[in-house]
């Protein structure tokens, strides 16, 4: 069984079930979309935004994940960031951004966090958090993610201040 969802700054809608012997087993991808848009979603351009869930763990897109039998949620993501936004990366279903219109970026390195259109921010310095997921388990997994990337992270902080002085 298939299960399709989309997730949107404002929207997590799941849209319907299908299975796998629906698909053109030569072009997965573009059967894929074509379910999308039967359920009124257009994803030509968002074909990198694409991921599956396959128990409970997030992938980027992949045919050959896809395993006959197997049970597999397929989600498209259509996050926008924020204005003065800069993306830093989308990871299983949660996306990071800088804001940089903030004043206290300079002095107060953090990372904001989207998931289910609640934002999170976690700060680099202590990994203290401002906001709240309702998913605890999500909320846990962006702060892992910030503690293993922490050092990257701070790479493109100190790029995106120097440019903006």
């Amino acid at each position: 069984m298939i299960k399709y969802k989309f997730l949107s700054n404002t929207q997590k809608l799941t849209l319907g079930v299908g299975e796998y012997d629906e698909l053109d087993k030569n072009d997965i991808l573009n059967s894929i979309l074509k379910k999308y848009k039967e359920f009124g979603i257009s994803a030509e351009e968002k074909k990198t935004k694409l991921y599956l869930i396959i128990d409970d763990s997030w992938y980027d897109f992949e045919e050959s994940l896809f395993l006959s039998g197997d049970e597999i949620t397929v989600i498209l993501v259509d996050v926008i960031p924020p204005k003065n936004a800069v993306n830093y990366d989308t990871y299983e279903g949660i996306y990071y951004f800088f804001h940089t219109g903030e004043q206290c970026h300079e002095h107060n390195p953090h990372i904001h966090a989207i998931y289910e259109s609640q934002e999170i921010s976690i700060y680099l310095n202590d990994y203290h958090i401002a906001g709240k997921f309702s998913n605890s388990a999500k909320q846990n997994q962006a702060i892992k993610y910030v503690k293993k990337n922490r050092q990257s992270i701070l790479k493109e902080w100190h790029r995106i201040i120097a440019q903006l002085k």
